[in-house]
């Protein structure tokens, strides 16, 4: 029964999310106490299943010519690097959930005895984390965000009073960044913004662009007179 529940806690297995019944072949045996215990430790990774079908959809579209999902829930996602990005530290984050389980289930095969109590109280701490996770993801569907948007948006996740949800948004924004400073340096320093998905300061991309060709042009004049008067 404990491995099959640290399955579940990885993967997610082809059932409905109300239905545990077919996923343990001796769940008449445990005892009520037991049983409370185990549906209160699958309850955790329900946001996790959900952030890791977030994860496959935006992926998907890397490799998909078409903007359909395979989840249906995610047909509408933006596209575009940042969101990509998002996914990416979306996974760094997810990395000590997954290392924790890998740890419970190499203590398990040491002791097989090993109580759920102790799986629960390993896991815990996440269900808040995994829950902050899945709310940045509703965010960016009811808004529709996309490209810089995206890191102004999180930005009130590092103050959240919780350090692995803070901790996790760290990561994500990082990556996020690196991103937009590969674009921001690009248009810097040779003065082009690579763009294919119109994200990078859209609605300013005409004025900064006039601006900076503007600056350079003025730049280029104060130096000449400065040489000239040498």
């Amino acid at each position: 029964m404990i491995h099959e529940t640290l399955f579940y806690l990885f993967n997610k297995p082809n059932i409905s999310e109300d239905d545990y019944s077919n996923l343990f072949e001796l769940h008449e045996f445990l005892h009520p106490a037991e049983k409370n215990l185990l549906l209160k430790i699958l309850e955790i990774p329900r946001r996790y299943h959900k952030i890791v079908g977030f994860n496959r959809a935006v992926h998907s579209q890397i490799y998909k010519k078409d903007d359909k999902s395979d989840s249906p829930e995610y047909e509408n996602l933006p596209q575009g690097l940042y969101i990509k990005a998002f996914a990416c530290g979306l996974e760094k984050a997810l990395e000590p959930y997954r290392k924790e389980i890998i740890n419970l289930e190499n203590k398990f095969l040491q002791n097989p005895q090993l109580p759920l109590t102790y799986i629960l109280s390993a896991i815990d701490g996440y269900k808040m984390l995994f829950d902050d996770l899945y709310s940045m993801i509703e965010v960016i569907i009811t808004e529709n965000l996309c490209g810089c948007l995206l890191i102004g948006r999180l930005q009130k996740y590092l103050h959240s009073g919780y350090d692995t949800t803070s901790n996790a948004a760290n990561i994500i924004i990082k990556t996020i960044n690196t991103t937009f400073f590969h674009q921001l340096s690009n248009w810097i320093i040779y003065g082009e913004i690579i763009d294919t998905y119109d994200e990078f300061l859209s609605k300013m991309k005409n004025v900064l662009i006039l601006t900076f060709y503007t600056l350079r042009s003025w730049m280029s004049k104060v130096l000449l007179l400065i040489l000239q008067n040498k």
